[in-house]
């Protein structure tokens, strides 16, 4: 599930829900892919819903993740009412982290907490799932003058650097360079210090990636 999240708002909804059926399939194989002797379930992955969580189907499961901007404007009402949608589904366990949009989780990170309380908010930590461990973190090379942005070099390798070196499934809201990274001028905005730092080891051997939100 590869959407462009920027066109009228009509089209964002109906892309994202598209895009839907085929992501539990993808899902699943990631798990079985990453840990043979894990628990099976049923994995949902989306991101970029960008305020339209109401306006969108998503089919229950075990284990539902959102890789960050919930919000669109990056206003504490949007992302509390998305913390109030993504309580109230019925998968089992639920992980979110924060991306580029999401500016009040970065303005006041006490937010994050308190309104994905009973779920697993994730900034610069982990989690252990079903026998399955993530890692999470929202930040990205400086993109635009968004939210959780550090420039390039040591300020990200820093982050990066808290990655254990056993981690299941690492969820960024930015990509790492060259991995489906390139936007609508052809450059690759992606980061190259998260490729040295985790990737570049062999601990991924393949993955489910998208990232939609670079334009």
């Amino acid at each position: 599930m590869c959407l462009d999240v920027q066109p009228e708002r009509t089209q964002l909804r109906d892309g994202i829900q598209s895009g839907l059926t085929s992501a539990s399939a993808q899902s699943i194989r990631l798990l079985t892919l990453l840990r043979e002797d894990a628990c099976p379930c049923v994995w949902f992955l989306l991101s970029d819903t960008h305020g339209l969580h109401r306006e969108i189907s998503i089919p229950d499961g075990d284990v539902l993740v959102h890789a960050g901007d919930f919000c669109s404007e990056g206003e504490a009402v949007e992302a509390r009412s998305f913390g109030e949608f993504f309580r109230s589904l019925s998968h089992r366990h639920k992980v979110v982290i924060a991306g580029n949009h999401d500016r009040c989780l970065e303005a006041d990170p006490g937010l994050g907490p308190e309104i994905f309380a009973g779920c697993h908010y994730l900034l610069d930590n982990g989690a252990e799932i079903e026998g399955v461990t993530f890692w999470g973190s929202p930040w990205q090379p400086w993109f635009f003058d968004m939210a959780f942005n550090l420039e390039r070099g040591a300020e990200l390798r820093e982050k990066w650097d808290l990655i254990p070196a056993h981690v299941d499934i690492l969820i960024t809201h930015g990509p790492p360079q060259f991995v489906l990274d390139r936007t609508e001028t052809g450059k690759n905005v992606g980061c190259e210090e998260i490729g040295r730092s985790h990737y570049g080891h062999g601990r991924v051997r393949e993955a489910v990636t998208e990232f939609p939100q670079l334009r």
